[in-house]
Formats: structure tokens, C-alpha cells, sequence
């Protein structure tokens, strides 16, 4: 047979219990053991999303992301997440997460330099746990990616046609 439990059961034991009536109508019982532990869902992240535009302008001194879970947790904070950085030297600090249930925001701040930065889930150490205080299963580390463009571009040369220009002409460079 196949039972569906709720919540309620979750860190007990279920028992199967095989029994049937003898010749006389006496109730026999063939076997009775707990037999697994009823856990509950295991919590992971679904993604982690922008909360903004990929392209972050030059002046910005942070960004937000959205961490969504497939089950409602708790004792998410900023300690839980790191930053990594591609193709350049991108960097922030993690400020805040704020949030309930299965959906979180975190805040990095300190926004410096170029390149492309991703927010991750520590894959152990995290302390998430499901309302039946099932640990999260895992890390995270397939989030989407901000780029940052900190550098101003820098003219480093103007070249001008030798032909003369009068009084009023103008010129395309």
C-alpha cells in the first residue's frame, strides 16, 4: 500500500503491521516493527535571481538578489551566502537578508571594480532549516550574474585630418 502523510508525523516512525484473522476469528499479527522515520522535505534553493538590470551602472554602491527555496525556511542570514567574482576583479560586501518563508533578499553593498559577480549558497555550515527542522540539502552556486563597470574609459588619443578647416567649417573626428 502507498500512504501520503502530512507535516504532522514528521520525526516519528512509521509501523507497518501485517494481520489477519485465523480459523477461530483471533487476530493474528504477522509482523510489526518501525520500519523508517518519516522526514520532512528537503529544503534547496530554486534560484537566485536579480532583482535588478545585469548591467550595473557606474555610480550603483549595491545591488539586490532574490534567493528563492522550494519550502518555506528559516535562519537565513547573510553568513549563508558568498560572493564570487568572473572575468575581472568585481567585488562587494554581503549587507543584509531580509525576508520570510521561501523567499529572501540579499543586499550586497560596497560595489568596486569590473567584471561579473555572483551570489552563492554555502554548500554545509548554513544552519536553514524546513519548518519540520529538515537541514537544507546543499549549496547553490548557479545564480544569476550582475556586471559591473566601475572603470571610466579613458581618451588616450585624438587624431585630426591634415586638411585645413576656415572659420565655420566643421569636421567628423
Amino acid at each position: 500500500s502507498t500512504y501520503t502523510l502530512d507535516s504532522a508525523p514528521v520525526g516519528k516512525y512509521v509501523r507497518d503491521k501485517v494481520s489477519f484473522p485465523d480459523n477461530g476469528g483471533t487476530l493474528e499479527t504477522l509482523f510489526s516493527a518501525a520500519s523508517a522515520q518519516v522526514t520532512g522535505v528537503v529544503p534547496q534553493v530554486n534560484s537566485i535571481n536579480l532583482a535588478g538590470a545585469a548591467a550595473v551602472p557606474g555610480a550603483a554602491t549595491s545591488v539586490v538578489y532574490n534567493v528563492t527555496f522550494n519550502v518555506a525556511v528559516f535562519g537565513v542570514d547573510s553568513s549563508d551566502f558568498t560572493l564570487t567574482t568572473t572575468g575581472g576583479n568585481a567585488a562587494g560586501t554581503i549587507a543584509s537578508v531580509t525576508g520570510s518563508g521561501s523567499t529572501y533578499q540579499v543586499t550586497v553593498n560596497g560595489l568596486a571594480g569590473d567584471g561579473s559577480l555572483r551570489l552563492a549558497l554555502k554548500s554545509s555550515g548554513t544552519g536553514i532549516v524546513s519548518g519540520s527542522s529538515t537541514a537544507i540539502g546543499g549549496g547553490f552556486t548557479a545564480g544569476q550574474l550582475y556586471t559591473l563597470d566601475h572603470t571610466p574609459p579613458i581618451l588616450t588619443a585624438v587624431s585630426m585630418p591634415n586638411s585645413p578647416l576656415k572659420v565655420g567649417d566643421t569636421q567628423i573626428v
